[in-house]
């Protein structure tokens, strides 16, 4: 969260400094909608056309025609005609309007970011950006699946990263915690395993009888299974790690854990992906399921 606090204050400083120079009315969209909106930033696809666009030390406006385009120190403008307000029946354009943040400075609705975004990220990402609009954690914008799904019916059936978008739909899960829980899930669908066909996010497990419960990343609840993402942590944190692994283990569940190094090594992965299939199969027999 300071994170996000602190992106949107440089977002936002770099507005001001941009209405005070050139006194004319714009609107913020996409990376810089989202870091103004406290929404964490997707990875844009390295190498693309689309990375070099979105450069991240600009703000970055939208228009939704090239003659509104204005060549500002400091800012990047994008047309988008579609997906965009205007694109919306005009009975509901209230709901999706931009909202003003300072004179003069007005910033997309998250929701129709999400959508903008999708002819810049890959699918993957698209279901990551979604996710962070529906932390758990997370007060300001929080989103529901059904919120995107109406907004898709709402949109004319053909714009440009539409199939990205209903293909993220599917995956999206709300009350995730961080954008690496999403792609470490993202990851583990990918393998053929039925078991994580039951998958439950952000699981919650009772640890004693005093209702004392402990949340899980994911879950395999059927087979008392937990599967976290691991980040860097401080070297004080380990022993509250441990703590938390003998609470979990004292009502005979078991943890694997996932890091960003286990993800990006395809041969981690694989000894990873190995452990979580050998206990699946420990717990299905002392389970005798």
């Amino acid at each position: 969260m300071r994170r996000l606090a602190k992106d949107q204050l440089e977002e936002l400083a770099k507005a001001n400094a941009l209405a005070n120079s050139h006194h004319a009315d714009f609107e913020c969209g996409l990376i810089s909608a989202l870091r103004l909106s406290c929404v964490e930033l997707p990875r844009m696809p390295r190498g693309s056309d689309s990375q070099r666009s979105m450069k991240l030390d600009a703000l970055h406006a939208v228009v939704d025609h090239p003659a509104k385009r204005h060549r500002w120190n400091g800012s990047t403008f994008h047309v988008l005609a579609n997906p965009s307000l205007a694109a919306l029946p005009p009975d509901v354009r209230r709901e999706y309007a931009p909202r003003m943040i300072v004179e003069g400075v007005y910033v997309t609705h998250p929701l129709l970011v999400w959508a903008q975004m999708a002819r810049f990220l890959d699918r993957e990402e698209l279901t990551v950006l979604g996710d962070s609009m529906m932390r758990r954690n997370q007060s300001m914008p929080h989103f529901a699946p059904e919120d995107f799904r109406t907004l898709l019916e709402l949109l004319p059936a053909r714009f440009k990263g539409r199939s990205k978008c209903l293909w993220a739909l599917e995956r999206m899960r709300e009350n995730t915690d961080s954008s690496m829980e999403t792609r470490l899930r993202l990851k583990l669908e990918q393998e053929p395993l039925p078991d994580l066909e039951s998958l439950e996010i952000n699981y919650k497990v009772a640890v004693n009888e005093d209702g004392a419960a402990m949340f899980l990343d994911m879950a395999l609840p059927h087979l008392q299974i937990g599967i976290e993402y691991a980040g860097r942590h401080h070297a004080e944190q380990w022993s509250d790690d441990l703590a938390r692994q003998s609470a979990l283990a004292a009502v005979a569940w078991e943890i694997v854990t996932a890091s960003n190094e286990t993800m990006r090594d395809g041969g981690r992965w694989g000894e990873f992906v190995l452990q979580l299939c050998t206990l699946i199969l420990q717990q299905r027999e002392r389970l005798h399921q």
